[in-house]
């Protein structure tokens, strides 16, 4: 028997109602009192910094899970659209104070410890003061500092629901040793929290988010138990049972018990050199004899056991098994590509809504520093997170090609906009360095007025009038010579009905 039963309260009358919106079962208990479910609640884990630590040290999938993404996010890392030298300098000063790899470094401690900050230090300047970075010039970042929360100290937030800064702390104290702090403005300091927690846990934990290790903790140890109890089963894969009549009587004495070892040598003796057993054997039917017995450890399903404890700790954790394990997708019903490329609109989103506003806070000091200026226009993309074989590369460029080629057979596009669509493909795919720079010298050649005719640029010295003029506008005298012919081929005069080769 089975019936749905639950209370509820009408909106101006005190007195419950009954409605039909749970299950209860009065024959199994399901639903009651007896439903051993009922006693299921959710407690947030208790773990020290010591246990976490632990965890990150001895666990292999521990450090996996925390590291992959964090690696994987800034693995290829972003480019640039700016001025060739401004882009040089920008990577130089990306390169001098480290920002890749304290990224990386960061990203891994805030998912650890449940939080960690960027500090930026800039010449000249006192850390506990507002940063104001327009006055930021070229080379005044002196360093860039990865520090966890367990080295910051949290005086208060800010509570102000009109402030911009709602939930944050309103000074950051870094611990400077010795029990000193050191006062740094919020200003210079960059926060990283794993993800966003309810305001009511944020603000009772100093603003910082919860370890990563709070909710995959258990999956984690579930993991490494199976593992370890299936090596365990290893060493025991086959175990040998002797049943020896008055055993217990006979290990009673000295002589008894050198007999007994005696006597076991012997059988192993004996199986080692013959393959065969010797067993002593009951003298009549009252009498039991002794008996040789063997286990051995089936491990036909073990392999499948165990994937299945990793794919528990895979989906947890957001990190697919083929990137956990460093293995390809095996079996019929394999989706390792599937999987993948999940996991990579996984980091894609997490790069622009978690990465990108904080590379922005770092570039206002970094751009500056690197060019002493701040250009609006200048903006960076995330490097794709795919790399594409020479074969795909290839094969995407002709797909590409032929696009272009069907634009321009149909006729309904002009053909400088054809150029500027295949410009920017070969630009953009990034398969051609220096491609952009080519563009800029050809559009500067076409700038260059033509020779008028070929008689008129037979005369030596309009040949070189015209090289020179081209060299002058950058281009080396290798290129400007070949120019020069092109140019004469172009308006060599028609004879016998046909273009004059040259």
């Amino acid at each position: 028997m089975a019936t749905n039963i639950s209370y509820s309260y009408r909106v101006n009358d005190a007195k419950p109602v009954f409605i039909a919106d749970g299950m209860q079962s009065l024959l199994t208990g399901l639903g009651g009192h007896l439903d051993p479910s009922r006693s299921n609640y959710y407690t947030p884990p208790i773990l020290t910094r010591d246990q976490i630590d632990n965890s990150y040290r001895t666990s292999w999938l521990s450090a996996a899970i925390h590291d992959a993404i964090p690696i994987d996010s800034c693995r290829n890392w972003r480019t640039w659209s700016a001025d060739p030298d401004d882009i040089t300098l920008i990577e130089r000063e990306e390169r001098r104070v480290g920002l890749k790899s304290k990224m990386v470094r960061c990203e891994t401690l805030s998912r650890l410890y449940g939080g960690a900050v960027m500090m930026l230090g800039v010449r000249n300047d006192n850390p506990a003061e507002p940063l104001d970075v327009t006055t930021v010039k070229q080379g005044d970042l002196k360093y860039i500092h990865t520090i966890s929360r367990h080295e910051i100290s949290v005086p208060s937030l800010v509570l102000d629901p009109g402030s911009p800064r709602y939930g944050e702390p309103t000074e950051y104290l870094i611990n400077a040793g010795n029990g000193n702090y050191a006062r740094v403005d919020p200003s210079r300091i960059v926060r990283f929290t794993p993800k966003d927690m309810p305001e009511h846990i944020a603000m009772s934990q100093g603003g910082w988010s919860d370890p990563l290790l709070y909710s995959i903790n258990q999956s984690i140890m579930d993991a490494d138990a199976a593992q370890a109890s299936f090596s365990a089963l290893v060493q025991k894969a086959k175990t040998d049972t002797v049943t020896i009549p008055n055993l217990i009587e006979i290990a009673s004495t000295q002589d008894g018990e050198a007999k007994l070892k005696t006597r076991i040598q012997l059988m192993k003796a004996f199986e080692g050199l013959f393959s065969t057993r010797i067993l002593g054997g009951a003298r009549n039917s009252n009498e039991v004899g002794e008996a040789w017995d063997s286990f051995q450890v089936n491990f036909s399903n073990m392999p499948e056991m165990q994937t299945m404890f990793w794919q528990a700790v895979a989906g947890a954790s957001q990190v697919p098994l083929t990137r956990l394990l460093g293995t390809s997708p095996a079996g019929l019903n394999a989706t390792g590509e599937a999987d993948t490329a999940a996991y990579y609109e996984l980091i894609s989103a997490r790069q622009e809504m978690s990465m990108r506003p904080r590379l922005e806070m770092i570039d206002e000091v970094l751009l500056r520093s690197a060019t002493g200026k701040r250009d609006e226009d200048w903006w960076f993309t995330f490097a794709p997170l795919a790399v594409d074989s020479a074969a795909t590369k290839a094969t995407t460029a002709k797909t590409r090609a032929d696009a272009i080629k069907t634009l321009a057979d149909s006729g309904a596009v002009p053909e400088q906009v054809l150029m500027k669509l295949a410009e920017g493909q070969i630009v953009d795919s990034g398969d051609y360095p220096g491609a952009e720079d080519a563009y800029r010298d050809y559009e500067a050649v076409g700038e260059v007025e033509p020779l008028p005719n070929a008689s008129e640029a037979e005369n030596d010295n309009e040949v070189e009038t015209a090289i020179e003029r081209l060299t002058a506008q950058g281009m080396s005298a290798q290129d400007a010579v070949a120019e020069v012919r092109r140019m004469l081929d172009a308006y060599a005069p028609i004879v016998d009905g046909g273009e004059n080769d040259g």
